[in-house]
């Protein structure tokens, strides 16, 4: 227990103190990434056209999750993403938020995965990075990417997404 306290002190100073080199702006305060805050990725087809959307939402509660959930089901395909969020409760949300983030490829052989998280000017910087086959499929894919992050001293009232 007492390992676990002086390793949170330690992780907490080094990311009070650290800033990515050779870029100015991107300190990472409290926001750390790691391999296991993707959650879930769904693949969720659009119902209409795709359009190539890129979009992040910020869901600080189950009641949040089920309003997203109600506002978007005619748009996707979204029976496995409720499957999954009907395992949440709001204990999940006591010190965590999820970002949803929504994807639309032009092949299904397209991933993602997160490249970077950082705070730049108060604005919540997520970049994810995708991994382009050279041989693709010719089947359109729309995702849910769920990442849950810290809501320690902090507000997602403006986040932005890049996709590389």
């Amino acid at each position: 227990m007492m390992m676990k306290i002086l390793l949170s002190f330690v992780l907490l100073f080094v990311l009070f103190a650290c800033e990515s080199p050779g870029d100015e702006g991107k300190t990472l305060n409290y926001l750390t990434y790691q391999e296991d805050y993707v959650i879930e990725t769904f693949r969720s087809e659009p119902t209409g056209a795709y359009e190539g959307r890129q979009e992040i939402k910020a869901i600080g509660s189950i009641e949040e999750l089920e309003t997203y959930y109600q506002e978007h089901k005619d748009s996707y395909d979204l029976s496995s993403f409720k499957a999954y969020i009907d395992t949440l409760d709001e204990r999940r949300f006591e010190d965590s938020a999820l970002l949803i983030i929504v994807l639309e490829e032009p092949s299904g052989s397209i991933h993602h995965g997160v490249k970077d998280l950082f705070m730049k000017n108060g604005t919540l910087m997520v970049e994810l990075y995708r991994d382009v086959p050279e041989i693709g499929t010719t089947d359109m894919a729309c995702w849910h990417i769920l990442l849950e992050v810290s809501k320690t001293n902090h507000a997602f009232d403006d986040i932005e997404l890049y996709v590389e």
